[in-house]
């Protein structure tokens, strides 16, 4: 077998050992006559033969260009000369060649270009027989003048005169002993519980394809799936037959029966699984065989589901809502949590879903460290169950206060829950949403934007509009003014005075800070004096004169009204802008 093998390498090697290259952009050279090129090609080729009976693969690459190709039979081509120089190194090194001889039959140029065709023969040891083998092959070649005048394989294509061995005879037979040992081991592994051993039979990309379950990929998943399997149950007796076995390459498939006589390890409970299968093996390098695809499934019928016992499942939901409530009054979190199971979620109102038990627990032990429940009452309405799923509705009522103090809250709303039966029998919160029957309290209004619209309808002479914004009670100071206005009706005439004597005026924000129900407004605001000005000392009459002012207010709303406004200004500011004061 190992001379086989030898031999065969080498076969392949001396296919490799004829090669080409890509053309490079060279510099036109003198005519060459082609009794010249000729000459220069068979030099190519003897220093091509002394150098593969010599070994030497850097002497040998030297005869390509950078770009070359070559293109080997029965395998993808070979771009590059560091490719072809990797390729053919590892081929080199598999062994010895006694003799190679190149014959080139006709040699033929046009300007930089020259082909070359003919035939190999490659002589090499078999082994350490002292006998020889022999292969001869045809080839044709494109070569490429360099720029300094030198030739250069540039493409290359070749191939044997020897037709490829037959295929070896599959011995059926054999496979088949192989196979049976496979399942001898596979069922020692399984009796034994021992995953990792039964895991050795498969290839790493195997896939196995259980009945009722999604199929599993790879070697680390099949095994996982067995070692959660030999944690259930322990297999006293474990039998494959097989039935017939078919070969094709490196591939056998096979099919038969199986029988497992295993016991529940929860409660001793005996199992019998009894069915067919198919399987797929794969021949490995070094010869053995594995398990690579693999399908089962069982000679008897499903048991019929149980009848569901509706009024036990209600019992039990209603057993959750009664620790439920109790957990809560009782203000802990760890004893309300274990209600729920581990891939539960929460779908509270106004917020987002609380997905997994530790982010219900952490939102549910928050609120309770806040706050304290002094009642809650869940009354079950409906109750429908399909298998393992039990679908509950009803209402809830709960009143709850701030353990720092507060008047209590009181709430009441509707839930739809579904529980799931556990594998022990008992019922867990496994999906929840609820809401509210009352309905939302109107949200706080936007004082920032209530001040916004108050000076916007000043600046568009809305002053009836700007006045509707304040409370009937009105408080106003202006300090520097001298103002102190109380009432609608009076802050409407300082809105109106301050228009008459500048009817053009329109107020920009320049910073706007909201505390509690309290907004502070910078603005500036800009008009033409062409109106008559009041003042403690009269009035004074138009100038024509632009007036630009700097004025903080500080706005309180209640309820969406304006109840007090208090206004800085320097008084003095305008008069000195309309020429009143130096």
């Amino acid at each position: 077998m190992l001379g086989k093998q030898k031999t065969i390498g080498l076969l392949i090697l001396a296919a490799l050992l004829l090669s080409a290259c890509q053309p490079i952009v060279a510099q036109p050279q003198a005519p060459a006559t082609n009794e010249d090129v000729e000459a220069a090609v068979n030099a190519i080729w003897d220093e091509y033969e002394a150098s593969v009976i010599a070994g030497d693969i850097d002497r040998w690459i030297a005869q390509w260009t950078e770009d070359g190709v070559q293109m080997p039979p029965n395998e993808p081509l070979v771009e590059g000369k560091e490719n072809i120089y990797a390729r053919v190194a590892a081929n080199m090194a598999a062994g010895p060649t006694t003799d190679f001889v190149i014959t080139p039959l006709e040699t033929t140029s046009a300007g930089d270009w020259a082909y070359s065709r003919g035939v190999y023969t490659v002589t090499f040891p078999l082994g350490d027989s002292g006998e020889e083998g022999m292969i001869d092959g045809k080839f044709m070649t494109v070569l490429q003048r360099q720029p300094d005048g030198t030739w250069k394989i540039h493409r290359d294509i070749y191939n044997s005169n020897v037709p490829p061995a037959a295929a070896p005879e599959t011995d059926v037979a054999q496979v088949t002993d192989a196979v049976n040992a496979i399942w001898r081991e596979y069922e020692a592994s399984v009796e034994a519980g021992d995953a990792d051993r039964w895991g050795e039979l498969w290839v790493d990309d195997g896939v196995k394809y259980p009945p009722d379950a999604p199929m599993l990929e790879g070697k680390e998943a099949i095994v996982n799936n067995m070692r959660e399997w030999m944690a259930m149950a322990t297999a006293s007796e474990v039998t494959i037959t097989n039935h017939t076995v078919e070969v094709a390459g490196d591939f056998a498939f096979v099919r038969g029966l199986f029988r497992v006589d295993a016991e529940l390890r929860a409660n001793g409970m005996p199992v019998i699984m009894d069915g067919k299968y198919m399987s797929i093996l794969q021949r490995q390098p070094d010869g053995s065989w594995k398990l690579y695809r693999d399908i089962f499934n069982s000679n008897v019928p499903p048991a019929a589901a149980p009848e569901t016992d509706v009024e036990a499942v209600i019992e039990a939901v209603n057993a959750i809502w009664d620790e439920y409530e109790a957990s809560l009054l009782a203000g802990d979190a760890d004893r309300w949590i274990a209600q729920w199971m581990e891939e539960g979620v929460q779908m509270p109102p106004n917020t987002l879903p609380r997905v997994g038990r530790d982010t219900i627990y952490a939102a549910v032990s928050g609120f309770l460290s806040q706050y304290e429940y002094t009642d809650f009452v869940i009354e079950n309405e409906d109750v429908e169950v399909d298998g393992d799923l039990a679908f509950a509705r009803g209402a809830y009522a709960a009143t709850f206060a701030a353990k720092d103090g507060g008047d209590p809250v009181d709430i009441e709303g509707k839930y739809m829950t579904i529980l799931r039966q556990q594998e022990d029998g008992c019922w867990k919160i496994y999906r929840d949403i609820f809401n509210s029957n009352v309905p939302p309290a109107a949200p706080e209004a936007d004082i920032a934007a209530l001040s916004a619209e108050l000076h916007q309808r000043f600046s568009e002479n809305d002053l009836e509009g700007a006045a509707e914004m304040a409370d009937e009670n009105i408080k106003m100071i202006g300090y520097g003014l001298g103002l102190d206005l109380e009432g609608r009706e009076q802050f409407l005439k300082f809105m109106q005075a301050r228009k008459r004597a500048f009817p053009d005026i329109t107020v920009e924000h320049t910073n706007l800070v909201v505390q509690g129900d309290q907004v502070v407004v910078e603005f500036v605001a800009t008009g033409t004096h062409t109106g008559p000005l009041m003042t403690p000392n009269g009035e004074i009459a138009a100038t024509g004169k632009p007036v630009t002012l700097h004025v903080v207010e500080i706005h309180t709303w209640k309820d969406g009204k304006l109840v007090n406004l208090i206004q800085y200004q320097d008084p003095t500011s305008p008069l000195r802008q309309i020429g009143v004061l130096e």
